[in-house]
């Protein structure tokens, strides 16, 4: 099967949005949960104490969190959406689904989704697996649309009519 670079970048932006949008409402989830859950983490209650309310730490903590994913999508990722998208480009007009992702880059999301199925087995609170999913699925959610972006400005321009 050939694939366009227009579609080869889609297909990238759908990927990393619907991973992202799981992640960031996973995360939500988890802090608001443990915002309103009796046994807080000890984050929660430290901050809820000097700040208000459990519910205000939690808010604090999805901020913080949201921060942390633009920066990371922004300075971090676009890096990686630069070089998969010039990656695209550089087969032409046609690559094959085999070309779409080098190995080192399926071995590395691989990794990532075992560490995040691991991280359901690892003693760590809610509030900080929330606090990690909120960051990546907002850095992913950036990443897409950086993607998007680049598929609707260079991509069209390649696109085989």
């Amino acid at each position: 099967m050939k694939i366009t670079p227009f579609k080869a970048l889609m297909i990238s932006f759908a990927t990393w949005l619907l991973i992202g949008v799981f992640l960031l409402q996973k995360g939500l989830k988890l802090l608001v949960g443990v915002a309103h859950s009796h046994e807080s983490g000890y984050l929660t209650q430290m901050l809820g104490n000097t700040i208000g309310s459990k519910e205000h730490a939690a808010l604090f903590f999805i901020t913080v969190a949201l921060i942390v994913g633009f920066l990371k999508g922004r300075f971090v990722l676009s890096k990686t959406v630069a070089r998969i998208s010039n990656r695209f480009f550089s087969y032409g007009e046609y690559m094959t689904l085999k070309q779409l992702y080098p190995f080192y880059y399926i071995a590395i999301i691989f990794s990532m989704m075992l560490m995040g199925m691991l991280l359901r087995f690892i003693p760590v609170s809610g509030e900080v697996k929330g606090i990690v999913d909120v960051a990546v699925g907002s850095a992913l959610i950036n990443g897409a649309m950086q993607y998007f972006r680049v598929a609707f400005t260079k991509g069209r321009d390649v696109e085989v009519k």
